[in-house]
C-alpha cells in the first residue's frame, strides 16, 4: 500500500491536538517497519494552497533543515534517515531543527523521529491545475 499526505499528517511523531493523533503515528504503530514516512521539503519557489491560491516560498535560512540540505546544491535530493546518528556526520538527524511547514511556517522537529527519509526539491513551481 502507498499513502500520500501532507508532512504533518504522515509524520510518525509530532504534536498532538487534544485526543487527535496524526495519521502517520497510527500507521507507524499499525504497520511497524513497513511504514516509511517520507517528508517533502521545498528550498524556494512558488506553490499553491488547497484553495489554489499561489504563494511564494522564500529562500530558507541557513540553519533550517532546508537550508542545510540546500548546501548539497542539487535540484532534488534524498536523505535516508535510517543511518546511525551516533556516526560522525549523522548527528543532525537526531537533533531538533527548524523546518518550514508549507515552505513558510517554521516548526521544530527531530528529523529521524518524525520521518524515515526526506526529499528536498530545491525550486518548487506552482502546479498546473486541471
Amino acid at each position: 500500500m502507498r499513502f500520500w499526505g501532507h508532512n504533518f499528517h504522515i509524520a510518525k511523531a509530532g504534536a498532538k491536538y487534544g485526543n487527535i493523533r496524526q495519521m502517520g503515528a497510527i500507521l507507524a504503530r499499525s504497520f511497524g517497519k513497513s511504514y516509511y514516512a517520507l517528508g517533502l521539503l521545498m528550498g524556494r519557489g512558488e506553490a499553491g494552497m488547497n484553495n489554489r491560491m499561489r504563494y511564494t516560498i522564500p529562500t530558507q535560512p541557513t540553519g533550517s533543515l532546508e537550508g542545510m540540505l540546500s548546501r548539497a546544491d542539487l535540484k532534488a535530493g534524498f536523505v535516508d534517515l535510517g543511518a546511525d546518528p551516533r556516526v560522525a556526520g549523522n548527528e543532525w538527524m537526531a537533533k531538533p531543527v527548524t523546518t518550514r511547514d508549507w515552505g513558510t511556517q517554521p516548526i521544530d522537529i527531530v528529523p529521524n523521529v518524525f520521518y524515515d527519509g526526506l526529499l528536498q526539491i530545491e525550486v518548487a513551481t506552482y502546479p498546473p491545475y486541471l
